[in-house]
């Protein structure tokens, strides 16, 4: 069991208090010991800003924060492969995107996604008229390494932060508003600040809240670069099979195929696990860095697009890109 309370004294009372009562190993903990910036987090000086970030429903507003970054895109891309182009349609987003099994944190959720969409891709491709006869992990291999792929689904579901998350809600009028609809624009305007990390005990419930619904980035990370080394390595398994099949078939008398070997491009020398060239598709859809971020009255228009909204993000971590390549 364990007890939560707001003070030391205070569970040090239960602590005396429980043993009596038949519960014996009972673990205690203030607000500040749950979270990191607990250690830090002051006290919130502004008894209004207090009171609006006690009336909000902690829970709803993490939801719809994190819910932002799980948007599939709206338009289609093409998807080169060492097979042939694919046609990653909308509406194969949106399936991709469905949501995971109840209570998957959104960082491990993006991996269940991710393979998700390879997977309609492979499936799309094996049902498209292609020459030759590619090997569905071959093909899967291949949308792995495709670096604008990868970059749309990042931008679609990226790796998120707990803090990160927190923070844009007191540096962004426009996404707090979103994610908390029932708020005033004076209350919103209230909530914001320059620093929005200088943490108070009030941000300790959301930053607690955002990391369950988050869940460790750093293990996502971690089976990103596994899956990373995978491709890698198969990729020069293969480039040292298409080597093995030149020699065999090499009959010059100098026989020139072997010294792709010996020049080291058997063991992956130079391999870039996907570069293929930009489709015309997607060209257009580069995002650049645009303007800095003004501090927007919440109701401003502009802001209410989810891809606007989404920039204003970025540049309020000034700059900062999104995380979170698979």
């Amino acid at each position: 069991m364990l007890v939560v309370g707001p003070h030391e004294p205070y569970l040090a009372y239960v602590s005396d208090v429980l043993p009596s009562l038949g519960e014996e190993g009972v673990q205690t903990a203030t607000l500040r010991d749950l979270v990191p910036e607990g250690a830090t987090a002051g006290t919130e000086t502004d008894a209004d800003v207090a009171r609006v970030k006690a009336s909000l429903d902690v829970v709803a507003v993490i939801e719809a924060a994190v819910r932002f970054y799980e948007d599939p895109p709206t338009t289609g891309m093409t998807v080169e492969t060492d097979a042939g182009d694919i046609r990653l349609r909308a509406d194969a987003w949106a399936e991709a995107f469905e949501p995971p099994d109840p209570g998957t944190p959104h960082n491990e959720a993006r991996d269940q996604v991710w393979e998700e969409l390879l997977t309609i891709l492979v499936d799309e491709h094996d049902g498209d008229e292609h020459d030759g006869d590619e090997p569905a992990d071959e093909v899967r291999a291949s949308l792995q390494r495709n670096r604008e792929l990868r970059g749309a689904f990042t931008r679609a579901w990226p790796l998120l932060e707990p803090a990160d998350v927190v923070a844009d809600l007191w540096s962004v009028p426009a996404y707090l508003r979103r994610c908390a609809p029932g708020l005033t624009r004076e209350e919103i305007r209230a909530l914001q600040r320059d620093d929005a990390r200088a943490w108070t005990v009030p941000d300790l419930p959301l930053l607690d809240a955002a990391r369950q619904r988050l869940g460790d980035p750093e293990a996502s990370r971690l089976r990103q670069r596994q899956r990373q080394r995978a491709v890698v390595a198969g990729e020069r398994a293969r480039m040292a099979g298409v080597i093995d099949e030149l020699i065999a078939a090499d009959d010059s008398e100098l026989l020139l195929m072997t010294s792709l070997r010996h020049g080291g491009a058997g063991q992956g020398a130079g391999v870039r696990p996907g570069r293929p060239r930009r489709p015309a598709a997607v060209r257009g859809g580069h995002r650049g860095r645009g303007r800095p971020l003004r501090r927007d009255d919440p109701g401003d228009p502009a802001a209410r697009g989810p891809h606007e909204l989404r920039r204003r993000v970025r540049r309020a971590r000034g700059g900062q890109a999104l995380d979170g390549s698979p």
